[in-house]
């Protein structure tokens, strides 16, 4: 009776194509169910994971089906019991073992692993006998030289390169001003940053903000995209404001003003529809276009622009809500343990959103921007908490000395394991994974500027200053340093007034 049954059912599936179409067929779905599932983008097979699970149990068991129709096929038409046999076991074989490929991916993207850190196998051993200097001389010879190749760099004009190449310029330039005074720079500044603000409406909605099609098939607006460009004309702003001889200019206070009320407009967008406070006495910003996450490097982002905006206005309420978003930063800082030399310390890591769990270290020295100026302020970071971010850049951000030729002996700093290729002198990640990644050009202020909270801050500001000094004598022969990254200047012009201006213990060794 379950014969006839099962040859009867064998017959319906089978009428139309004959048992050797269903049992190929079947084949071929199991195999190219894997196949789309290995192809497919990791990211999203992580965040989608259940979806993904549930048709790949439909696929794999319509394959199944398909597979054993065949076979039923075949004993229909007086196959032989062992080649019918053999044929079923080969499909359910290949079906078992991209079930299994599949599930083996998905438990070792979903079962929590040890976190990995990778710190230089050694400590640094500074030489006392070191002093500042490059093929363009001193650090302000070679701040000048350098500086003069980028009068005309940037986009003032072309709003898709303000958040990440013109708003570094104008940043460079607030730096370079307040270290000379030097009119020079002062109003190369103003006619940059006063296209920026004439460009401040691009979807024509008469709301400022700034955004960009480059992510998206649509023109979107982002939160770091609105902090980070209208970043330096707060601070240039605030400038005019502090001057005792600009701010009797009553056009530039004019200027100063306008600048900060729309810097004002733009807060306001923002707090209508993204801005979150959960009860913990925290608050953040969840990011467009989806509104589900908060990415830190936005908030940070906004954060900075929120901090100079008070310091204009002298509002509490923008004073509160950068405090919120400082609480809400620190609490996703992830204290971890790790030894150097025997010794047992203390650094932090974070992800690049609240579900991550190692940024980047170009995307995470806005993050650390934004704790120094907090901390600075006395602002929810901790000397404890600054001790620790230090540490992530001496032992984890900083990997050695750049190789320029295969002839230059390398740094035995550097840990083969992690950084092959020994053309690094920053990581890719805050974990100190280096992956040929191009982060190795964050030269920036922040992660600089964390050296004075390391206990040891004559090493700590010894490697500020040789790693400033690899990178430029590298810059003839490793592009893309042949031509200078906006990001690259600013941390110049950062670190140049952190010497002669701010006079600190940096300043030893230039």
């Amino acid at each position: 009776m379950n014969e006839t049954r099962t040859r009867q059912l064998g017959g319906i599936l089978t009428r139309k194509y004959g048992g050797t179409f269903y049992f190929v067929f079947g084949i071929l779905l199991a195999l190219a169910t894997t196949a789309v599932l290995v192809l497919w983008d990791e990211d999203e097979l992580v965040e989608y994971w259940y979806y993904f699970a549930a048709g790949a149990v439909v696929l794999y068991s319509l394959a199944a089906v398909c597979i054993a129709a065949g076979v039923v096929n075949y004993r229909r038409k007086e196959m032989p019991r062992g080649k019918a046999i053999a044929l079923f076991m080969t499909g359910l074989v290949l079906l078992a073992g991209s079930g299994a490929g599949i599930g083996w991916y998905a438990w070792d993207q979903l079962v929590p692993k040890p976190y990995e850190l990778y710190p230089r196998v050694h400590a640094i051993q500074y030489d006392p006998a070191f002093t500042f200097s490059t093929q363009y001389g001193d650090l302000n010879q070679t701040v000048e030289t350098l500086y003069a190749s980028i009068w005309t760099s940037g986009n003032p004009t072309g709003p898709d390169g303000y958040a990440w190449g013109e708003s570094y310029v104008c940043r460079g330039f607030v730096h370079m001003y307040n270290a000379t005074k030097d009119d020079a720079y002062l109003w190369p500044l103003l006619n940059r940053t006063d296209t920026i603000h004439a460009n401040r409406d691009r979807n024509g909605d008469g709301v400022p903000g700034y955004g960009t099609a480059a992510y998206t098939p649509t023109y979107v607006e982002y939160i770091v995209w609105d902090g980070v460009v209208l970043m330096p004309l707060a601070q240039i702003a605030n400038i005019i404001k502090d001057d005792a001889v600009l701010s009797l200019n009553g056009s530039l206070m004019a200027m100063a003003s306008t600048y900060i009320a729309t810097c004002e407009q733009v807060i306001q967008k923002w707090n209508k529809t993204h801005w979150r406070e959960p009860g913990d006495g925290s608050g953040y910003y969840v990011s467009p276009p989806a509104n589900d996450t908060a990415i830190f490097n936005r908030i940070a982002a906004f954060g900075l622009l929120t901090l100079q905006v008070y310091d204009f206005t002298g509002n509490a309420t923008y004073l509160s809500m950068a405090t919120k978003m400082a609480r809400f930063f620190q609490k996703y800082l992830t204290l971890r343990t790790y030894t150097m030399d025997g010794e047992a310390r203390e650094m932090y890591t974070w992800g690049y959103d609240w579900e991550g769990d190692n940024e980047d270290t170009s995307h995470g020295c806005i993050e650390a921007e934004f704790a120094v100026d907090c901390h600075e302020r006395g602002i929810v970071f901790t000397a404890t908490d600054m001790r620790r971010l230090s540490h992530t850049f001496v032992d984890f951000v900083y990997r050695g000395r750049p190789s320029q030729t295969a002839e230059v002996e390398l740094d035995d700093n550097l840990d083969p394991a992690v950084n092959v290729n020994h053309t690094n002198t920053f990581s890719d990640m805050i974990n100190g994974e280096t992956g040929g990644g191009n982060y190795y050009l964050s030269l920036r202020q922040a992660w600089f500027q964390l050296y004075r909270y390391h206990e040891n801050v004559t090493l700590s500001s010894f490697v500020v200053a040789r790693s400033l000094a690899d990178l430029i004598r590298a810059m003839p022969t490793r592009p893309p340093f042949t031509s200078l990254s906006a990001t690259y200047m600013q941390g110049l012009a950062a670190i140049r007034h952190m010497v002669y201006v701010g006079k600190e213990p940096l300043a030893a060794w230039f």
